[in-house]
């Protein structure tokens, strides 16, 4: 009888040291996510704290304005070597209304360009219409924004909606044409190729992609080519 009362109570004290250690683990747990979410919501506040606004301009030919929103250049809160505009705010004064291009602060964009562009001929009768964004972000997964990054070519309408990415893995943008309403060209490298694409804009897609010869003897065999 006693054999059997001492085995009940080493089989509860075993359940009891097991119960206590899980309790422990959860604790500890607990606690590692909450010292994370308020680290991150540290990070975060400190990063929107170090964010600032610049000058607005106005987008020609709309009632639309718009401002570029950086970083003041602190890598604590970068962690890049590239300095450049986070985003931009639009802002139109017909309806008084304001939006940001993309929800996050995330990228960098190194460029924004007009079209159809204007022109000290154009300026007071020509209306931008589109933009065109060079946007460079983590590409090689290390946690750092750098010139090594390759970057993405995204469009919006003037006054900033539809923002869409259409074009990734771009290592140099080499140049733009906009010969009809609505239609772009777009020049750039991407790996060891030369490329140009043809983009749609109202339908924010790329509608063609070709290669472009590095060598002489590239156009020579493509003629060829093309007689057979």
């Amino acid at each position: 009888m006693h054999y059997r009362i001492d085995a009940f109570l080493t089989r509860f004290r075993i359940i009891l040291l097991l119960l206590f250690g899980v309790m422990l683990a959860c604790v500890s747990v607990g606690n590692a996510q909450l010292k994370f979410s308020s680290s991150t919501q540290r990070s975060r506040e400190s990063a929107d704290n170090r964010l600032s606004i610049g000058a607005f301009t106005a987008v020609s030919g709309t009632t639309v304005l718009m401002a570029p929103i950086a970083n003041e250049g602190d890598k604590s809160f970068s962690k890049t070597d590239v300095y450049g505009n986070r985003n931009y705010l639009f802002f139109d004064t017909m309806t008084e209304t304001s939006h940001h291009l993309i929800p996050v602060n995330e990228n960098v964009i190194d460029s924004v360009k007009g079209f159809p562009e204007i022109t000290e001929n154009n300026r007071h009768t020509q209306q931008v219409e589109w933009f065109l964004y060079d946007v460079r972000s983590d590409s090689d997964g290390d946690g750092e924004i750098t010139y090594k990054d390759h970057s993405k070519l995204a469009v919006s309408d003037a006054a900033g909606h539809g923002y869409k990415e259409l074009i990734t893995d771009v290592k140099k943008l080499l140049g733009q044409s906009y010969p009809e309403k609505d239609t772009l060209f777009v020049f750039y490298e991407s790996g060891s190729k030369a490329l140009v694409s043809k983009i749609v804009l109202p339908l924010r897609r790329v509608v063609s992609t070709k290669r472009l010869p590095l060598q002489a003897d590239d156009v020579t065999t493509r003629r060829t080519g093309s007689r057979r």
